[in-house]
C-alpha cells in the first residue's frame, strides 16, 4: 500500500476482505468443533445416527480441507486487491 493511498482505499480493502475472514472464522470453527468430538468420542467412532457412518477422522480431514480453501482465497482475494489498489 502506498503512503499516498488515502483512508477510505484502506477501509475499503478492509470491507471487501471482511466477508471471506468471515467465512475463515467460520471454518475453524467447524473444525475445533469436529476436533473436539474426535478427542471424546475416538478417531473412527462417528455418532449413531450418522445413517453414512462418517468417522470422526474423514470429518476432520474434510473441515481441515475446508478450512485451508478458505485461507487460500482470502489470501487471493487480498492479493487482488492489494493489487488493485497501486
Amino acid at each position: 500500500m502506498s503512503i499516498n493511498q488515502s483512508d477510505d482505499d484502506i477501509v475499503g480493502l478492509d470491507i471487501a476482505g471482511f466477508i471471506e475472514a468471515e467465512k475463515v472464522i467460520e471454518e475453524a470453527c467447524e473444525l475445533i468443533h469436529e476436533v473436539c468430538k474426535l478427542k471424546q468420542f475416538g478417531l473412527n467412532n462417528y455418532h449413531p445416527n450418522d445413517r453414512d457412518q462418517i468417522m470422526n477422522y474423514h470429518r476432520v480431514r474434510s473441515e481441515f480441507r475446508d478450512l485451508s480453501r478458505s485461507f487460500d482465497y482470502l489470501d487471493k482475494t487480498f492479493a487482488r486487491l492489494m493489487e488493485e489498489s497501486k
